[in-house]
């Protein structure tokens, strides 16, 4: 029972997470807790036996952020509330990093196409129940427009980027970029452009495709705009005309800014991941003009100074920067893993996801890069280079 969590449990976690972020499934938040107490158990249990898991330099990164979590807890933040982040979180990774070690191979064979079937399930399904197509963003099966591009994003890379060719492969190619389209989400169109870019070399047929591409982008945005729905596209040439790419996103991390000003050393606490200083906010007076403002600074890297303080949120975000540089770098081969890695760390910047707890693309930023390193380190392992030298 045990094994056959581990084999699926990132998936089975992905999937919950999910599930709780959209409009579809009635899953009490409180169910990935349990979820993640119960793998927290099983994960003791495989490490009491097998300390060596820990040992790994794939796992270093994971490793070092479950450390610096016990520590700046015990330090600087013992709450309730952070003790339960610390062991969500240590939950998440010690989940990632036994399945890697016991499951690598099916693992790096399946997890992608798992991902595209749930995935497309769960548009599928929001396509049928959310029927709000024109006048605006579309949303889904979400409540949150940007959901929705992140994940027809995603799922448009990992499928364009696979070798098959067949008729199933084109219609979900045009269902995901139409959902990233309708989603208006300019970071997911931007990591439909990176998953082009991905796949092989520079070359005159990919400046074609991508010619063609952006003057068919150019007629369906016309074509959009006259059903009142407003694309990544049109938000992107409207920001390009007032020379601010990041504009609706600029009053988040102007605040977000201020706050770690408040405690620039020592953080605001592991549970602020997604946190703006109601203090800040108030003699802002932005609640005046906006009583709908949600105090979250949208940007993962601006979350993390938030939380950790800068000097140990600027040795985090260095370490994971030199880690997807890496794996960048390496040029594997399984450019599924690539892509994951790329899209989830440079979206992260308008997203607050990769040091939450609940939400499905940060799982996909922190498994991708596990997988990516761990793939790196087979490879060495298993290199022509390296069996000659071990022979003599």
């Amino acid at each position: 029972m045990i094994s056959l969590f581990f084999q699926y449990g990132v998936i089975l976690l992905w999937t919950l997470l999910l599930a709780i972020n959209t409009r579809i499934f009635k899953i009490p938040s409180n169910f990935i807790y349990a979820f993640l107490g119960v793998a927290l158990l099983f994960s003791l249990l495989i490490l009491y036996k097998n300390s060596r898991i820990l040992k790994q330099k794939s796992f270093l990164p994971l490793t070092i952020i479950i450390i610096i979590n016990f520590i700046y807890w015990a330090l600087f933040d013992q709450t309730y509330n952070s003790m339960l982040y610390v062991l969500a979180k240590t939950s998440t990774f010690l989940l990632i990093m036994i399945s890697v070690y016991y499951y690598y191979d099916f693992l790096v064979k399946n997890f992608a196409k798992i991902v595209i079937y749930i995935g497309a399930f769960v548009l599928i399904v929001g396509l049928i129940i959310n029927t709000h197509y024109f006048g605006g963003r579309y949303t889904g099966p979400f409540g949150n427009p940007n959901s929705l591009g992140w994940l027809s994003s995603l799922l448009f890379g990992l499928v364009y980027l696979t070798a098959e060719k067949s008729y199933k492969k084109y219609v979900l190619l045009l269902l995901f970029f139409a959902m990233v389209m309708m989603s208006g989400s300019r970071a997911a169109l931007g990591g439909v452009v990176l998953a082009i870019l991905l796949k092989g070399s520079i070359s005159f047929n990919k400046v074609f495709i991508l010619a063609l591409g952006l003057s068919a982008l150019l007629v369906a945005q016309n074509i959009a705009s006259n059903f009142g729905i407003h694309t990544g596209l049109e938000r992107i040439i409207k920001s390009e005309k007032s020379n601010d790419l990041l504009s609706g996103r600029d009053k988040e991390y102007t605040l977000g800014l201020l706050t770690i000003k408040e405690a620039p050393l020592t953080g605001h606490g592991l549970d602020k991941y997604a946190w703006i200083s109601p203090h800040i906010v108030k003699i802002s007076g932005l609640l005046r003009k906006d009583p709908f403002f949600v105090g979250n600074p949208h940007n993962s890297y601006i979350a993390m100074f938030i939380m950790y303080g800068i000097p140990l949120g600027l040795f985090v975000f260095l370490m994971l920067s030199f880690y997807v540089v890496k794996i960048f770098l390496s040029r594997i081969q399984r450019q599924e893993i690539l892509f994951m890695t790329l899209f989830s760390f440079i979206a992260a910047t308008f997203e607050s996801y990769i040091f939450g707890v609940s939400g499905f693309e940060g799982l996909i930023f922190w498994f991708s890069l596990t997988l990516g390193l761990a793939y790196i380190e087979r490879s060495k392992k298993t290199s022509p280079l390296r069996k000659q030298y071990h022979a003599v």
